[in-house]
């Protein structure tokens, strides 16, 4: 039930508050007093449309008061109350610029809906039980248009009744059901034929293979798990070797730097010996110069073994480092196999469980 409505700024109401009682209630006044204002009014709140809008060339903006001077928006409350007792009130504002807002309260105030005006539309029909589909046809009646179904021939008026209580949707849905009914009724039909022309010894023997296969798949799958394990325990090899493999890193590194060394050492043997061999020329005591030139002869050959020594060292370790990546890359390799198998393997599992359960 309608219970109050209030408008400000709207059509030709600047500020209106109407109350109604239980019972029947008459808007009385002369033409063009806004009794039709009232009514549309009712519709805007509640809905948010009027009916018959479109079809007059009726902009939104024409809903707010132009005159004397032009006001910038209107305000709708419609207040109603349910069967239950309780009561809502539903406020709508038009804007000239921006649109419209919507949102409704309790009558303590309790906000219900407010995110947008299509979403307190929904809520008034959910409250109300009423579409404004229906609202329009059967309970809201334009200036003009109470002899609408009057004037309707007896085959349009039930078109009309059976489109507003929603039998046309019924009849439909209930054709839609007939046929997918039949339907049904021959795939299932289908199906039972299917199954009792099947051979029983033949699905038997199908269940006993999958049974085999299912054996044999738990086998490959403990075997799988067992190479798994063996797997782990290699891993722990390889990262130890890993482990190994950088240290020998670092090593190979040491010991370049320290070749490094050794040549800028043997350079400077070689500088000094050239000294001695240009002061042979020029000293006397060729004996002693003798010595000096064996002695740094002596540290040369010593400085290039020990260069030699470092080469071949390094080079070892070079070779065993690339012996370890590749031991390192196919082991990962087969760790990658070993688990592709597995996932393999468990979506079979899955898959003759699938199809163990169904059979």
């Amino acid at each position: 039930m309608i219970t109050r409505v209030r408008l400000k700024d709207w059509k030709s109401h600047a500020q209106t508050e109407l109350r109604f009682g239980d019972g029947t209630n008459l808007l009385v006044g002369g033409m063009g007093s806004g009794k039709s204002s009232v009514l549309e009014a009712i519709s805007m709140g509640l809905f948010g449309k009027i009916p018959g809008l479109r079809e007059r060339g009726i902009k939104q903006e024409d809903l707010i008061r132009s005159k004397p001077e032009p006001a910038e928006l209107a305000e709708i409350e419609v207040g109603f109350m349910l069967p239950t007792g309780e009561e809502y009130l539903v406020r709508r504002v038009i804007r000239r610029k921006g649109g419209t807002s919507a949102e409704l309260r309790k009558a303590d105030g309790t906000l219900v809906e407010g995110s947008t005006a299509g979403k307190v539309t929904e809520m008034v029909e959910k409250l109300l039980g009423v579409s404004y589909e229906l609202f329009e046809r059967a309970v809201y009646s334009q200036q003009n248009r109470l002899d609408y179904f009057l004037l309707l021939s007896p085959s349009e008026r039930k078109k009309k009744i059976d489109e507003l209580t929603g039998m046309d949707r019924l009849e439909e849905a209930r054709q839609k059901l007939g046929s997918l009914s039949r339907r049904l009724l021959e795939e299932a039909k289908e199906k039972k034929r299917m199954v009792e022309g099947r051979d029983r010894g033949t699905l038997l023997k199908q269940l006993e293979e999958l049974r085999r296969k299912k054996e044999e798949d738990e086998k490959r799958m403990a075997e799988m798990k067992h190479e798994e394990g063996r797997l782990s325990s290699r891993l722990e090899e390889v990262k130890r070797k890993l482990e190994e493999l950088e240290e020998l890193g670092r090593r190979v590194e040491r010991l370049r730097i320290r070749e490094k060394e050794e040549g800028a050492r043997i350079e400077q043997l070689q500088k000094q010996l050239e000294e001695m061999k240009s002061k042979l020329g020029r000293i006397s005591d060729l004996e002693v110069l003798e010595r000096e030139g064996r002695e740094a002869e002596r540290i040369l050959s010593e400085a290039r073994e020990e260069e030699e020594r470092l080469r071949l060292e390094l080079l070892s370790l070079e070779r065993r480092v690339g012996t370890l990546r590749a031991e390192l890359r196919e082991r990962e390799e087969r760790r990658k196999e070993l688990e592709r198998r597995v996932r393999e393997k468990e979506g079979k599992e899955r898959w003759l469980e699938e199809k163990g359960a169904r059979g």
